[in-house]
């Protein structure tokens, strides 16, 4: 006997699930229920004369096994790029100007991380680097790597929660210089689509019956199902699934539960702006995938990336620059800083800005534990819903994949 789902979110990880329950008789009819007039969530390309990024962009290989398998079971291998070479070259801003990342630093450090013993209580990312490096290691590595993946700060972090693989290896190896040893360093290429990363979810899109404009207000638990309230219309189903921001989910459970509630409202998200920005001629006075600025350069973006570097796909200067959220004119923090860090005086041809209030969880300490405690008390209490989000498990698309692949296991049908 088949079975009703339904799917709040139309973002990578409600849009894969789906993907992944449509292939199975069991689970028909199938609903999937979109607040906005499109697909996708955080992954938004802007196709024109300039081909812009709004979220993510690229794939790295070695990394992305579900991303690739999705790929094809949609037919897409033969849409995929592979980044140009110059994209290994990556910057940080030092003493406000632009510098190559200091590799030579590391070294000195190494030595001293092999006799540093494993630790296995949680700590934030930057007690981490201090421990196992030091202060300058954290500053200058593990700082902007953070702000380029969680736009965090690392002293409110958990090291464990945004680097499992590298908490890992301390804990199997004794110490990460040991792993390095131990493992076989294989070389790795990013990939994305010609035609941009929208290109994954327009695929699942054009194969989905997905619902747009329709805003959540309402939840209803029975022992029958679960109804969805809209502004214009109602949904019963067996079982709901959902991607829904925290923020959003602890609005909906206040007067459902309220211990519920609560726990979803400790988990703290961070918005940031992206500032798309276009020249028809080449400007870029260096090459690679770009820059990121530590927080000790008190600057106003988190970043830039040189899209045209890393897939020329048009004869353009294409460039991606990251604001930190509260910036209250994106646009001039991101020409002030082109100009600043690359010497751009010239007026871009193009250039556009998109506020992602909200969009990335900031896995603060003790984030593991709350996502166990919260989970669990949903199973018990709601056993007809299952989370889905980059809130979760991981930020990535590859994390948001493996989420929603694993969160079929859990239908209390």
């Amino acid at each position: 006997m088949s079975r009703h789902v339904c799917i709040l979110g139309a973002g990578i990880s409600g849009l894969s699930l789906a993907w992944q329950l449509s292939k199975n008789n069991k689970f028909t009819p199938l609903t999937i229920l979109e607040r906005t007039a499109r697909a996708g969530g955080w992954i938004q390309t802007e196709r024109g004369d300039f081909l812009f990024e709004r979220g993510p962009r690229t794939f790295r290989v070695k990394e992305s096994s579900r991303f690739l398998e999705l790929s094809k079971e949609l037919g897409l291998e033969n849409s995929l790029i592979v980044a140009n070479t110059a994209a290994k070259k990556r910057y940080i801003v030092r003493g406000g100007g632009l510098k190559k990342v200091p590799m030579h630093l590391l070294v000195p450090a190494l030595l001293k991380e092999w006799r540093v013993p494993p630790l296995e209580e949680e700590e934030t990312i930057y007690d981490f680097a201090v421990r196992r490096f030091n202060s300058r290691i954290a500053s200058l590595f593990f700082d902007p790597m953070t702000l380029g993946i969680y736009a965090g700060d690392i002293r409110e972090l958990s090291m464990s929660a945004c680097f499992p693989a590298l908490k890992k290896w301390e804990l199997e190896y004794g110490s990460l210089t040991k792993a390095l040893l131990k493992k076989k360093t294989v070389k790795t290429s990013m990939v994305s689509f010609k035609e941009g990363a929208q290109t994954l979810v327009d695929a699942l899109a054009a194969k989905l019956p997905i619902h747009y404009n329709q805003e959540v207000l309402q939840l209803r638990f029975t022992d029958q199902g679960v109804e969805v309230i809209t502004a214009t219309d109602s949904f019963v189903a067996d079982h709901l699934f959902t991607s829904l921001p925290p923020p959003t989910m602890a609005a909906l459970f206040k007067p459902l539960d309220a211990e519920i509630s609560a726990l979803f409202g400790q988990i703290a998200m961070r918005g940031l702006s992206v500032v798309n920005v276009g020249y028809r001629e080449r400007q870029l006075p260096v090459k690679g995938f770009g820059y990121l600025v530590p927080t000790q350069e008190k600057e106003e973006i988190l970043g830039v990336v040189f899209d045209s570097d890393i897939f020329p796909v048009q004869p353009y200067t294409r460039l991606t620059v990251m604001v930190k959220e509260g910036v209250s004119d994106p646009e001039r923090a991101a020409l002030g800083a082109l100009k600043k860090h690359l010497h751009l005086t010239g007026t871009p041809d193009v250039i556009a800005v998109h506020k992602a209030a909200g969009a990335i969880p900031q896995y603060r300490l003790g984030h593991q534990a709350l996502i166990a405690a919260l989970e669990k008390k949903i199973e018990e209490r709601f056993p007809r819903l299952t989370l889905l989000g980059n809130y979760l498990r991981g930020a990535s698309v590859e994390d948001c994949l493996g989420v929603a692949k694993e969160a079929i296991t859990k239908l209390a049908l």
